[in-house]
């Protein structure tokens, strides 16, 4: 409930259907594209690579995400934002640059304001990750991760530059598992977020012996206060394997665990999720979560995820439903 007490607050467009929205729906594109880097901080070792990018056979080269919630004072369900993100991978076949266009909507229908454009630029270094965040402000934010010898991040040290001084504003860290014999295949096992008061709450990962991740635990102190507030969410399966699991952009993993961990982008946290999840529970929701995987024709690739999510418990008073879409395209 603390999550989304704000979303709820927002007055969103009439639901018109769940079908994919066009390219129409969001206007004008992310500045530089996914062919190019324009010259600017992103791919390669520290210090920029000039090599041209690739394209990864298979990977995703973009993905439109749309949201809608059902409102307590408004009948049906209100579409509230579309994000449209462009992925630029580096001569490695690694994430180099995301770059995203967000369209907020406005009770009664149109757009709330321009569409928002911003970027991510990941640059590698010696066992650095550093997330740059271009604005045109002189205090340019930035992330600043350490990777293990796996190539995962062991920690996020958010901050910016104020002059020639780096101020942090909180540091995450994180914690891996290796299950079975392969130890090519590293999992996420505890992730250990900063809060007001300077302490770490950690979300805690349950692994099956078959690489499916069965129970993520919030320990945060509220929760547990409050068991109506408890995060913690225990997963059921499908029987279909993830297609997209151990590529460099794995959105099956991220529809999954990015809302329970607070993740806002894509990062190497972890080998990803092998099977695709049927739904999850919580304490008090029954399918807290719901997914659900459309393929293509070939049976080959995800075209479609949709989250069909309850935001409070089965005898709140209020309406508590929301959905989220993905929508990726591949390269070839």
């Amino acid at each position: 409930m603390k999550r989304i007490a704000l979303i709820l607050m927002i007055a969103l467009l009439p639901l018109a259907g769940c079908d994919k929205l066009d390219n129409n729906s969001v206007s004008g594109k992310a500045p530089g594209g996914q062919n190019s880097q324009g010259g600017q901080p992103g791919g390669g070792e520290e210090g920029g690579d000039d090599k041209p990018v690739t394209q990864p056979s298979g990977a995703i080269k973009e993905w439109t995400q749309d949201l809608w919630v059902d409102r307590t004072l408004s009948p049906g369900m209100y579409q509230y934002m579309v994000s449209k993100y462009q992925v630029t991978y580096d001569s490695k076949g690694r994430i180099a640059r995301i770059d995203e266009s967000d369209t907020y909507y406005k009770e009664g229908g149109g757009q709330d304001g321009d569409v928002r454009h911003s970027s991510i630029y990941y640059v590698y270094g010696n066992g650095t990750l550093e997330l740059r965040f271009p604005s045109n402000s002189e205090k340019d934010t930035k992330s600043r991760c350490v990777l293990n010898s796996d190539g995962n991040v062991v920690t996020i040290e958010n901050g910016y530059m104020d002059g020639s001084s780096w101020k942090v504003s909180g540091t995450t860290k994180y914690s891996y598992q290796s299950l079975g014999s392969d130890t090519k295949e590293i999992y996420l096992s505890k992730v250990e977020y900063p809060v007001s008061s300077g302490k770490r709450y950690p979300f805690e990962f349950t692994w099956s012996s078959n690489t499916t991740v069965s129970r993520i635990v919030e320990s945060d102190p509220r929760s547990m206060q409050d068991p109506e507030e408890d995060e913690t969410r225990n997963y059921f399966y499908t029987e279909k394997d993830n297609p997209l699991f151990g590529s460099p952009l794995d959105l099956a993993t991220y529809a999954v665990v990015s809302s329970v961990i607070g993740g806002g982008y894509p990062l190497p946290l972890g080998s990803g999720i092998k099977k695709l999840v049927s739904y999850a529970n919580t304490t008090y929701r029954n399918e807290a979560e719901k997914f659900t995987w459309e393929w293509n024709s070939g049976n080959t690739r995800l075209e479609h995820i949709r989250i069909d999510q309850k935001l409070f418990p089965e005898d709140s008073s209020v309406k508590n439903s929301r959905q989220i879409n993905y929508w990726p395209e591949y390269y070839d």
